[in-house]
C-alpha cells in the first residue's frame, strides 16, 4: 500500500513538472491580428447576461479597445471586459 502511494505521488511530480513541447506553428501575439474573423467573448459578470459573443472581423486594435465589424454595425468593445477571442480565419496582409 505505501509502495503504491509512493509510486502514485513520484508520477504525479513528474507529469506535473515535466512541460509538453510547443507546436512549431503556434507564435505568441501581443495582439489580435487586425483583419482576422473571429469570434470575440465577453465576460458574463461585464453585462450581466448569460453568454455575450460578437462574430466577426477585427478592424482596429487600440490601448483600450477592440474595434470589430459585426454585421451591419462596427462595435467598440472595451479590452477590460473580453474574456477571450477564438481567431477563426486569419487573412493575410496582402489581402485587401
Amino acid at each position: 500500500m505505501k509502495t503504491q502511494i509512493v509510486r502514485s505521488l513520484v508520477l504525479l511530480i513528474v507529469f506535473c513538472t515535466s512541460a509538453p513541447a510547443a507546436p512549431s506553428e503556434v507564435t505568441a501575439l501581443s495582439e489580435p491580428p487586425v483583419g482576422a474573423e473571429c469570434v470575440l467573448w465577453v465576460r458574463k459578470d461585464a453585462y450581466a447576461m448569460e453568454e455575450l459573443k460578437f462574430i466577426g472581423q477585427i478592424k482596429a486594435v487600440h490601448k483600450d479597445w477592440i474595434v470589430m465589424r459585426h454585421q451591419p454595425h462596427e462595435v467598440w468593445i472595451p479590452r477590460t471586459v473580453i474574456l477571450f477571442i477564438e481567431i477563426t480565419s486569419q487573412k493575410s496582409p496582402a489581402t485587401p
